[in-house]
C-alpha cells in the first residue's frame, strides 16, 4: 500500500504537474488580489461573501495576504483537476485498465490512489464502513491528514463501530442514508452512545422532524453540527433543478428526486439553520453559535475562524431576537 501511495505522489511531482498547479494558484491569487484593491469601495464589498476589506487592513505590514486567504477555496479545486488530469491521462493510454487486470490486490491500487489523491488534496471524505477495504482506507486516510466521516451506509452497530476504530471520527448527516432505527444492532445507536464521533444533522424538519432533532441534541448535545446538505435550489424559489444528471423537483422548499419522490438534499442556507435551532428547538443563542460554527470549525482544523478572538478573522453576524433577522457585519 505504502509502495502505492509512494508511486502516485512520485507522478505528481513531474515538472509539468507541479509548475502548471503552482502558475495556476498564483494566477488566481494575483487576480483576486487584484480585485480586492480595484473593489475595495464597492458597495457590495471586496471580500468573499459580501465582506468589505478596508484601506485600513490593506495597509497593514500583511494586508496582502487577503487574496491568498481568498483563493484559499480554488486551490482544492486545482488540485483536485489536476489529479482528475493525471488519472484521465492513466485511462486514456490504458495503464489503468493494464494495472487493475494484472495485478492481483487491485484494491490496493484503488485506494492507495485514493490516499495519494487525499494528501494532494482533499480535507475530509465520507466512507460506508461495510464497503470491502474500508477500514483499510480509513486508517490510511487518516494518517494522511483526512478527516474521515462515515455515512452513506447500510451498516449495522458493528460496522459503524469498526469505522470509528479505524479512524472515522464524523457522521454525515445522522438519521439520512442510514438505517434509522434504535436498537442493539443498529448503526445510529452506535453513533448515540460513542463520544468519539461529532454528529451532522441536517435541521429543516423534512430530513429529520424537529421533535426527533430536540431528541437527538439532547443524548448527544456537544457533539452535535448543524449542516444544510444544500443543493443548487439553496435560497432560491420552487422549480426543477438537477443533481448530476438526477432531475430534481423543489416544492415549498423541500427537494426530491423526480423519479421516485426521495428527499434530494436540502434547500436550507446556514442562515435558516440557525433560525431553527433557535426556535424548533429552544437553544440559547451560545448553543446554536457552536452548533452551526464553532464545532465544525474546530473538526476541520479552522483555527482563525469559529469563535470571536483576537486574530481571528472577523466573520461576524448580528441577529435580531425580536425579528429573527439576520444581518452581515461588514469587518
Amino acid at each position: 500500500m505504502f509502495n502505492v501511495v509512494k508511486a502516485e505522489l512520485r507522478k505528481l511531482r513531474r515538472p509539468t504537474l507541479f509548475f502548471g498547479t503552482m502558475g495556476a494558484a498564483l494566477f488566481f491569487t494575483g487576480l483576486i488580489t487584484s480585485f480586492i484593491y480595484l473593489m475595495i469601495d464597492s458597495p457590495q464589498g471586496n471580500g468573499d461573501r459580501g465582506r468589505t476589506i478596508g484601506r485600513e487592513v490593506l495597509g497593514l505590514a500583511n494586508g496582502s495576504v487577503n487574496g491568498f486567504a481568498s483563493v484559499g477555496g480554488f486551490l482544492g479545486i486545482i488540485a483536485l483537476c489536476v489529479f482528475a488530469a493525471q488519472t484521465a491521462q492513466e485511462y486514456t493510454y490504458g495503464t489503468l485498465r493494464n494495472l487493475l487486470i494484472r495485478q492481483p490486490s487491485r484494491m490496493k491500487i484503488l485506494i492507495g490512489k485514493l490516499i495519494s489523491m487525499a494528501l494532494f488534496a482533499i480535507a475530509m471524505i465520507t466512507i460506508a464502513p461495510e464497503l470491502p477495504g474500508a477500514s483499510v482506507a480509513i486508517t490510511h486516510l487518516t494518517a494522511a491528514g483526512v478527516t474521515v466521516a462515515l455515512g452513506h451506509t447500510d451498516g449495522d452497530f458493528a460496522d459503524a463501530a469498526s469505522g470509528t476504530n479505524a479512524g472515522g471520527r464524523v457522521i454525515t448527516h445522522f438519521m439520512n442514508a442510514m438505517d434509522k432505527g434504535l436498537n442493539e444492532t443498529s448503526f445510529a445507536s452506535f453513533v448515540i452512545a460513542d463520544e468519539r464521533l461529532t454528529v451532522e444533522l441536517i435541521l429543516d424538519g423534512h430530513h429529520v422532524p424537529y421533535k426527533t432533532a430536540q431528541e437527538i441534541y439532547a443524548a448527544v448535545g456537544n457533539r452535535l453540527i448543524f449542516v444544510t446538505d444544500a443543493m443548487a435550489a439553496a435560497g432560491g424559489t420552487d422549480g426543477n433543478y438537477t443533481i448530476g444528471e438526477l432531475p430534481v423537483i423543489v416544492k415549498d422548499g423541500v427537494a426530491r428526486l423526480e423519479s421516485n419522490g426521495s428527499l434530494a438534499g436540502s434547500t436550507l442556507t446556514m442562515d435558516a439553520i440557525f433560525r431553527n435551532s433557535i426556535q424548533e428547538l429552544g437553544l440559547s443563542i451560545p448553543e446554536a453559535v457552536a452548533a452551526t460554527s464553532t464545532r465544525a470549525a474546530k473538526l476541520m482544523g479552522l483555527t482563525n475562524r469559529g469563535e470571536i478572538a483576537v486574530g481571528n478573522r472577523a466573520d461576524l453576524l448580528s441577529y435580531n431576537e425580536n425579528t429573527q433577522s439576520i444581518t452581515l457585519i461588514n469587518s
